[in-house]
């Protein structure tokens, strides 16, 4: 790695001003080889529909959703399927499929009672369940 990009908002960061100029901890270290980036905070705006940057989006504070690690890491350990807009559906699926691994007693009943398929009952993994259950999640023509 020789770059490196990290929100302003990043723990441990360091964060100051000093004579109207950005300071972090990675200033102190100028024999890193390593080219270091801060970039604004990237929030979901529930009105843009999308990710956007807390300085360029011209809707409020109360229609963004914070990325929030803390959050995220309860709802994980509790077996909750984080939002999509925090984290790649594949990503919570591998996470909760290792940390709760077979959760469900018949998992593949369960899968081909609530998952359209092509006919055929192929085994599937936890991991699968999990993606195919978010997609489920994000149907949205009917809400």
């Amino acid at each position: 790695c020789n770059e490196l990009v990290i929100g302003k908002n990043h723990a441990g960061l360091g964060l100051y001003y000093d004579q109207n100029r950005l300071n972090t901890i990675f200033d102190t270290l100028s024999d890193l080889e390593l080219k270091i980036t801060t970039v604004d905070e990237y929030v979901y705006c529930d009105t843009c529909r999308t990710l956007v940057s807390t300085r360029t989006c011209p809707h409020g504070q109360h229609h963004h959703i914070h990325y929030h690690s803390e959050s995220i890491m309860t709802l994980i350990q509790n077996g909750i399927l984080p939002p999509p807009i925090l984290v790649r559906k594949e990503l919570s699926a591998s996470i909760l499929a290792a940390l709760f691994p077979n959760r469900f007693g018949n998992l593949q009943e369960t899968y081909y009672s609530l998952m359209p398929s092509s006919g055929l009952l192929e085994p599937k993994t936890d991991e699968q369940f999990y993606v195919k259950l978010m997609e489920l999640y994000q149907t949205s023509s009917l809400t």
